[in-house]
């Protein structure tokens, strides 16, 4: 199984030096969206009224495959109570 590696942008730089094995790239593609997700719904990485984070998919020569891009905003009406 061919070796993927998922660097993580969010305004820091995350570089995973380790990776992952993944059937092909769809596999691949997938456990980004997962390690996206999974970040959003951390309240310690989650930035708080908004962002965005980007993993970006490279294979084993470190060559960029593809991003998977999970943006988070919140848009405040006037009389939200802002209790998160």
């Amino acid at each position: 199984m061919p070796r993927y590696f998922f660097d993580a942008h969010d305004g820091r730089e995350m570089v995973d030096h380790d990776g992952r094995d993944c059937l092909n790239d769809g596999a691949a593609i997938r456990h980004a969206a997962v390690i996206a997700s999974d970040f959003m719904k951390d309240p310690t990485t989650r930035p708080e009224d908004g962002g965005a984070i980007v993993v970006t998919v490279r294979d084993q020569g470190r060559k960029a495959k593809a991003e998977v891009r999970l943006a988070f905003n919140v848009h405040w009406s006037e009389v939200a109570d802002r209790v998160v």
